[in-house]
């Protein structure tokens, strides 16, 4: 079911992605066209162009100016700008009556709660910023401290823009206002779905009248401590969701050893296992994918920890990426396989996560002309993702087409294999040329002569 439908009011593309992706509707394309003002953001079509302008007709000037494309909060926090100069013009409050439950200016910024370096890294991003806005500063934030919140509330309430299966969580970054009402928990009720750039919030769960919608700010896979520790550099909070305070069975089961032990950070096992998480997160950072594989494979032949260990489940996420990029199907599927056993048993059997996992997995299985199986979990997979993504989203159409795709291969299969089976059937001479007696016996029979 669909709570909250968005598209953002305000978004960026990550600086990595200018040129590659398009800046307004983020699709990656060959062929993009460039600004012919700034020419530092480019676009898909003219469509996109047209609907970029609005605000892009601003800060093409501020662009041209400065021959480059500045830092991601740069971007994001001049666009926001932008949007407050239209809609609250000289006041401290829009002009105009709203689509949104709250105004940007209502933004919760925990900028008390932020520690004396974290502000100060603020106040030295604003000087910087104001080399690049060239334009008055708008009354509704107009003075150093409510700059600073407004900063402050952006970090704090920004989504990282995903592409629909969930592999890329760094296209750029997004702000929708509704959305940002929504508070957290680690037993989440609802989930954020992108569709473009549109967010939808949809439910996980049947949601009584009155109850809280929450979502989850973070990985709700890691033990309690790593969550905790994770929000509060964040989002400046301690967490206390029945999944933190009743967590202590859960973070048992995730943390044991082969012998049933709970892990303790002071033990070689627990260090170990930092270890190997580091090394494999900096080989994915460096896309160092070749020697990632190889040691995700021998940390895997070790077998330190049992299937359910958090570290173990990580340790087979890393494995299963480094074989997709390395080709190594047989990673991937000893690896992906045990993964949906997992991601069943930590997220729920109707899980997007879950959904999109199957997709991948069943992806690799047509890749090694495995259709039948192929086809199987992707039936699986749509089964869940049709549940959360809409009719028109670009993953549930590519989803329908994979399962067209493998059970078209299956038959191609099928009667290849029907067409071997019927050439060693046939009875055939020394020569090894078809016995003709037997040869029109059978077309007889077969009523074909």
């Amino acid at each position: 079911m669909n709570i909250l439908n968005s598209s953002p009011y305000v978004h960026t593309l990550a600086k990595k992605y200018h040129g590659l992706r398009c800046a307004q509707c983020t699709v990656s394309k060959p062929k993009l066209s460039r600004c012919a003002g700034c020419k530092l953001q480019y676009y898909c079509s003219k469509d996109c162009q047209k609907s970029a302008w609005k605000w892009h007709k601003e800060e093409c000037k501020m662009l041209k100016s400065e021959k480059s494309i500045p830092d991601d909060i740069t971007m994001f926090l001049g666009r926001i700008l932008l949007r407050i100069e239209s809609e609250f013009g000289d006041g401290e409050e829009p002009s105009a009556k709203l689509d949104t439950l709250i105004h940007v200016l209502q933004l919760e910024s925990h900028y008390d709660r932020l520690d004396p370096s974290q502000q100060e890294d603020l106040g030295i991003f604003l000087m910087k910023f104001t080399r690049y806005w060239k334009k008055p500063i708008p009354r509704g934030v107009l003075g150093s401290r409510k700059l600073l919140d407004l900063v402050a509330a952006i970090k704090n309430n920004q989504f990282a823009i995903c592409d629909e299966e969930a592999s890329n969580c760094d296209i750029g970054s997004a702000l929708y206002l509704d959305q940002s009402l929504l508070n957290h928990s680690c037993k989440p009720n609802a989930f954020p779905v992108f569709n473009g750039t549109n967010l939808i919030i949809k439910a996980l769960e049947k949601i009584a009248p009155g109850e809280e919608i929450k979502i989850a700010y973070t990985d709700t896979k890691a033990v309690t401590a790593d969550r905790r520790e994770y929000l509060n550099s964040i989002y400046r909070f301690i967490c206390a969701c029945p999944g933190c305070t009743n967590g202590h069975e859960a973070d048992s089961k995730k943390l044991e050893d082969n012998k049933g032990n709970v892990m303790k950070p002071s033990t070689p096992l627990w260090q170990s296992a930092e270890t190997m998480i580091s090394d494999m997160e900096e080989f994915k950072t460096k896309k160092e994918w070749t020697l990632m594989n190889e040691a995700a494979k021998g940390w895997l032949a070790r077998k330190m920890f049992p299937e359910e260990n958090i570290y173990w489940i990580r340790l087979q996420e890393y494995a299963f990426d480094a074989g997709i990029e390395t080709q190594d199907w047989s990673l991937c599927l000893s690896t992906g396989a045990s993964l949906i056993i997992s991601y069943k048993e930590l997220y729920g059997s109707m899980h997007p996560t879950l959904g999109l996992h199957l997709m991948k997995f069943a992806k690799i299985l047509l890749h090694i002309e495995k259709p039948n199986e192929a086809e199987e979990y992707f039936r699986r997979a749509f089964g869940i993702i049709s549940l959360f993504y809409e009719p028109d989203s670009t993953v549930r159409k590519h989803l329908l087409e994979l399962i067209m795709e493998a059970y078209e291969l299956a038959q191609v299969q099928e009667d290849k294999a029907a067409e071997e089976q019927k050439k060693k059937d046939r009875p055939v001479g020394p020569d090894g040329k078809p016995k003709l007696k037997n040869l029109f016996a059978e077309l007889k029979a077969n009523g074909q002569i």
